[in-house]
């Protein structure tokens, strides 16, 4: 069959309806991307912002955990109704849009300034569990620990 085209531009077209592709700085990785339909109030977020999840903060450095809280800020500036986030609780609620964008940005906050002063991964680990008692898959914050202190102690 016949190869597809790159996108030109940044917006495609879906039943003559908008999907907006913005470009971000940061997630879990970089590049990424995320999709805004104005027309239904959503954005397809990926793993830039999480629903209850612990967020993988493993997988990028300090200095890009800054970049992400800048990717949260372009989410909520959009001022969507609905998030469609990469990872959620299975009775999360995509349109705890407000709680999504805090509990986010908070968490990574709450990393950034913890993770300086952890004697350990288990005592960060322990530091945000109690933060987050109600998010799920420990096994993110866990891997996230071990690379962070990792980093910071230079393994």
């Amino acid at each position: 069959g016949p190869l597809p085209e790159p996108l030109e531009g940044h917006t495609l077209y879906v039943d003559g309806s908008p999907l907006n592709i913005i470009e971000v700085k940061q997630a879990d990785v970089h590049p990424t991307t995320i999709v805004h339909i104005p027309e239904i109030d959503t954005v397809i977020a990926g793993d830039s912002i999480y629903n209850e999840i612990y967020p993988m903060l493993g997988l990028s450095t300090p200095a890009e955990w800054q970049d992400w809280l800048d990717t949260v800020d372009v989410v909520e500036k959009l001022q969507p109704k609905m998030i469609v986030c990469g990872h959620r609780r299975p009775d999360g609620d995509d349109y705890a849009v407000e709680t999504m964008i805090a509990q986010t940005r908070s968490y990574i906050q709450d990393f950034i300034a913890a993770f300086p002063t952890a004697k350990d991964a288990d005592d960060l680990v322990a530091t945000m569990s109690a933060k987050y008692p109600n998010h799920a898959n420990l096994w993110t914050l866990q891997f996230s620990a071990i690379n962070a202190i990792a980093a910071r102690d230079g393994a």
